[in-house]
């Protein structure tokens, strides 16, 4: 059996013995994140992270938005989706929103116009009822900083060799909009980036590095 296989066949089976073993955990509040990121991280980070999410709230399902995003985005890897992520591109459809299944996860595209990203990426998040994350790959303006506000929490996604104070410096630019924010590492090269955005699981190491987004989520 293949990794990926192995791991699709997981998706369907690891859940349900989670649930046995723990039937009358209490769900946690379900966070509405901004990811603040490079075009080509938006969705492999965006959905670690909003797995990372759905996990830590004991949800089965999550979303991940993502705005401007590079040609990854656009040809991922789709699994098969999971009941719950469904049911969730049926209740975003009803909205007005198109969305994709895969794995745990409802995937969609926010408007390339930032009036309408707006508009979107609010409407997504209050339908959703789940782990969001809104995974922002282009250029502030006061009309995506609205969005950005309305969050729980924006998490500002590092770039390779990025410049610490620089880093601080977007992490403070943001929390001047009164919303946490955090600094954390996007995920890296390799299959693991592939299974984060088909929704199946986030890598070991881009859970570890995201671990404190997820705290302050909470």
């Amino acid at each position: 059996m293949t990794e990926l296989l192995a791991r699709v066949r997981d998706l369907f089976v690891a859940p349900a013995a989670s649930a046995e073993a723990a039937p009358h955990a209490a769900p946690r509040p379900v966070p509405s994140v901004a990811l603040l990121c490079r075009p080509a991280d938006a969705l492999a980070t965006g959905a670690a992270l909003a797995l990372a999410l759905a996990r830590d709230a004991r949800a089965r399902r999550a979303l991940v938005a993502t705005w401007r995003a590079g040609p990854e985005a656009a040809n991922a890897v789709r699994a098969p989706a999971m009941p719950e992520a469904r049911r969730l591109v049926q209740a975003l459809a009803a909205h007005g929103l198109e969305a994709e299944a895969s794995g745990r996860l409802a995937r969609t595209v926010l408007p390339e116009e930032p009036e309408a990203a707006l508009a979107a990426g609010a409407r997504a998040a209050a339908v959703a009822a789940a782990p969001t994350v809104l995974a922002l790959a282009g250029p502030r303006d006061e009309m995506l900083d609205r969005l950005i506000a309305a969050q729980d929490l924006v998490v500002v996604a590092r770039g390779p060799g990025a410049d610490g104070q620089l880093t601080e410096l977007a992490v403070e630019s943001v929390a001047a909009l009164g919303v946490p924010a955090v600094a954390c590492a996007p995920v890296g090269h390799g299959r693991g980036r592939m299974f984060a955005a088909a929704g199946i699981a986030a890598p070991r190491t881009a859970a570890a590095a995201l671990a404190p987004a997820v705290e302050a989520a909470r």
